[in-house]
């Protein structure tokens, strides 16, 4: 027996990822938009904790403009048939969204220098629930047959 590895269905079946078609339950949908989510969170937070409410504000705008772009531009490359104008949109859509809220960030850190760091550090904590949640929902193709 292979290390990680288990004849028994429910080992396998507790571990899988969903598969494409396979919505991988309720909370799927709903869990995609947790960063979106501690945004709203977050405003009570910088208010009772006494943070800059400009660097919240101009956290949730980058964040928030960011990924209306994302969702714009993701939708507009499934239309494409061209594989390489998928390419392009999506690596423009990365390349556009981090200097978008780069931008934010940094206009928020010339206004005021400790909101500016407010909005760097809920960034970088958006950026990091984002980033789980995209690899623990992420559909996996199917698996090759074996022949």
């Amino acid at each position: 027996m292979a290390f990680g590895y288990s004849h028994d269905p429910l080992t396998t079946l507790a571990i899988e990822r969903p598969r494409e078609g396979h919505d991988g339950g309720r909370g799927t949908p709903l869990i995609k938009y947790a960063d979106l989510a501690l945004i709203a969170i977050a405003l009570p937070v910088f208010i009772l904790t006494g943070l800059p409410l400009l660097g919240w504000a101009g956290a949730a705008i980058g964040w928030g403009g960011q990924r209306l772009i994302q969702a714009l531009l993701e939708a507009k490359a499934s239309r494409t048939e061209d594989t390489k104008g998928f390419f392009q949109l999506m690596a423009g859509s990365i390349i556009g969204r981090s200097w978008f809220l780069v931008i934010s960030i940094m206009t928020v850190g010339l206004i005021e220098r400790e909101a500016g760091l407010a909005a760097a550090l809920m960034s970088a904590l958006l950026f990091t629930v984002y980033l789980v949640i995209t690899l623990v929902t992420r559909e996996t193709p199917p698996e090759a047959e074996a022949p």
